[in-house]
């Protein structure tokens, strides 16, 4: 599986295994930390996964313009590395793997 999820900036709970998370009626539930496989398919059977999984890269459809791809690596403080384009017509470029093991 090629597509990776990531929080956006640091996720406080990233070196933990086991996170504590409010539930809906305001108590507290542990819930480990999942891996991308995990989080896509509590997603897909509409549970709450422990973030968001987003679908970066995992094929040609789901790109990124290559202005907004250097934008999201100067966000992340990643300098290293040249932006390859995949299609050119679009200028969608094609993610590093420096980027997409961000956790």
């Amino acid at each position: 599986m090629r597509g990776h999820a990531f929080p956006v900036g640091d996720h406080p709970y990233r070196n933990m295994s086991l996170i504590s998370k409010e539930g809906r009626t305001g108590s507290s539930i542990r819930m480990r930390l999942m891996n991308s496989r995990e989080r896509v398919i509590e997603a897909i059977n509409h549970r709450e996964p422990d973030m968001l999984p987003i679908d970066f890269g995992g094929m040609r459809s789901t790109g990124i313009n290559a202005r907004a791809y250097k934008n999201l690596k100067d966000y992340l403080g990643l300098k290293n590395g040249v932006i390859k384009l995949y299609d050119v017509f679009q200028q969608l470029a094609e993610p590093e793997m420096e980027v997409l093991d961000i956790r």
